[in-house]
């Protein structure tokens, strides 16, 4: 009986070691589980901070944090490791997308081609006199680049492109004015005064030049038949008015002129004169 009762109690002791083996067993292999999630969470990190580093992006503060994960890890202490790598993983991400942005946002502009001005200018004279309103004009063969008016006080500036030009003045009334080979320059004006020359001949006109008379026909030409000349019969004088057929046609003008009111038209030494009196009032 005492032997069946210290078996037993043996049982029992052995039961309960067995039991507490088990469970730790469980919790190591729980653990193991727990290390095998958490190191793989912390290559895919490790991965991706590197990857950003290959792009460019500065990563040494996130690489001083790996090793602090690595420490934790090793040192079984789960809970540091969880905490700190839940931040790392959520900053890490926002800095990349900021990075990006900033790149996106350096868009290399190729470079302005300057376009480079020259300058030209003077004042325009006739003789002592300033000229105002003389058309200036640079040209490069025969087209116009540019052009300008002198002012009151005869002076006048161009700008025009680096190059070389021909210049070009004119005003009515004056001689045209040219001279070639005019160099622009950026970096330093051209200074050139004018001096126009006044015509002094008259405008032009268009002389009529009289026509010779034909030549006379030839000597061996049969002679022209000569026409005959017309002679009017003399119309006799109207009735009613005595005297020559002016005096006549005088008389009735005045007698109609009297019927309707009229004064009398004195004789003049020319009848159509009287006629054309007469016209206007019956018109």
């Amino acid at each position: 009986m005492v032997c069946c009762i210290l078996l037993f109690a043996i049982f029992q002791a052995y039961s309960v070691k067995i039991d507490q083996a088990n469970q730790k067993l469980a919790e190591i292999s729980i653990q193991g589980e727990a290390y095998k999630d958490l190191h793989t969470r912390y290559i895919v990190l490790d991965e991706k901070i590197n990857g950003y580093k290959a792009e460019g992006m500065d990563v040494s503060a996130y690489l001083t944090k790996l090793d602090t994960l690595k420490k934790y890890l090793s040192s079984g202490n789960f809970d540091g490791f969880t905490s700190l790598i839940k931040t790392v993983e959520i900053d890490v991400d926002c800095d990349h997308q900021t990075f990006l942005d900033n790149r996106a946002k350096k868009v290399v502009t190729p470079p302005v081609a300057v376009v480079e001005n020259g300058k030209i200018s003077g004042t325009i004279k006739s003789g002592n006199t300033v000229l105002a309103g003389v058309k200036i004009a640079l040209k490069q063969g025969k087209t116009e680049i540019t052009a300008t008016t002198s002012d009151n006080q005869g002076k006048y500036a161009l700008e025009a492109k680096v190059g070389v030009y021909t210049l070009t003045a004119t005003k009515q009334s004056h001689s045209d004015y040219t001279k070639a080979n005019i160099s622009i320059k950026s970096d330093k004006p051209v200074s050139l005064d004018i001096n126009l020359t006044a015509n002094t001949s008259p405008p032009p006109y268009n002389k009529i030049i009289p026509q010779s008379p034909p030549p006379p026909p030839p000597s061996d030409s049969p002679t022209p038949t000569p026409t005959s000349t017309y002679t009017p019969t003399p119309t006799p004088p109207p009735s009613g008015c005595p005297g020559s057929y002016s005096e006549a046609l005088f008389c009735l003008i005045n007698k109609h002129r009297q019927d309707n009111g009229k004064g009398v038209l004195a004789m003049d030494s020319v009848l159509n004169q009287v006629a054309t009196n007469h016209s206007k009032w019956m018109q």
